[in-house]
């Protein structure tokens, strides 16, 4: 399914900015992520439970409780930019100041076409539910809760 009309309406005040022509050469990676049950979370999906985005996301954000998926998601990344020209490079914290209570690992995809994409690995299961698209993302409480943690770890201003 192509999610870009969904995101189209979501983001309907940002369509024609620079800043959503570059989020939107990112969201078709949105569905593929869900498909593996890696969720959204981050503001992102903030905006999808709110319905009301202040902005466009600078990065997309997942999450999932398992590192081999996160390894999978990458590796399929990299399998189907292949066909593109682009540079980029991914960014890896393991168990470093970085990565905040709760996560074991942290992963930032970089890319030349698109927005930075990160994936986090949760140290215990991590909720999840579905949009009526199918998009898997992150229970509210949740994404809150680890915006919150986020913020005082790098002290950037998060939208809760």
């Amino acid at each position: 399914m192509n999610h870009k009309p969904y995101f189209d309406l979501l983001y309907r005040d940002f369509v024609k900015t620079e800043e959503y022509a570059k989020f939107s050469k990112s969201i078709g990676l949105i569905e593929p992520a869900s498909k593996m049950d890696i969720a959204l979370c981050g503001s992102t999906a903030i905006h999808i439970a709110s319905k009301k985005p202040p902005k466009v996301p600078s990065d997309i954000d997942f999450v999932t409780d398992s590192n081999d998926a996160a390894i999978k998601f990458i590796a399929w990344c990299f399998l189907n930019f292949e066909k593109y020209r682009w540079y980029g490079d991914i960014k890896i914290q393991h168990r470093t100041n970085f990565c905040f209570e709760g996560t074991l690992c942290h992963y930032k995809l970089k890319t030349s076409f698109g927005t930075n994409i990160c994936i986090m690995v949760s140290n215990e299961p991590i909720n999840r539910w579905r949009t009526e698209y199918g998009l898997c993302i992150q229970k509210f409480d949740d994404v809150v809760s680890w915006a919150k943690k986020a913020q005082e770890k790098d002290g950037k201003e998060r939208c809760v």
